[in-house]
């Protein structure tokens, strides 16, 4: 469990699973997808308020890699997976 800025933790990438819960304005989120792009991220994250605000629904329907919305296994207002190989 981390809090702070994602960019400064060296174990980041190297984490099979990562799971976000931060801000959701949706613009944090594509900053942190972007990023793990990049970085060329090989693993597992799941991602919290999938659908709670427009800005969130955008972000998850915008997502080209592999997805899985698992929102019945997790939160009331959207859980989200998505793999990246």
């Amino acid at each position: 469990y981390r809090l702070g800025n994602y960019k400064n933790d060296k174990n980041l990438l190297a984490s099979p699973l990562i799971f976000i819960d931060t801000t959701h304005d949706g613009k944090f989120e594509l900053d942190c997808y972007n990023y793990l792009i990049d970085n060329n991220y090989k693993g597992l994250t799941v991602w919290d308020d999938i659908h709670l605000n427009d800005e969130m629904k955008d972000f998850w329907n915008n997502i080209t890699h592999e997805k899985r919305d698992i929102s019945r296994f997790g939160h009331w207002s959207g859980t989200g997976a998505i793999l990246f190989q």
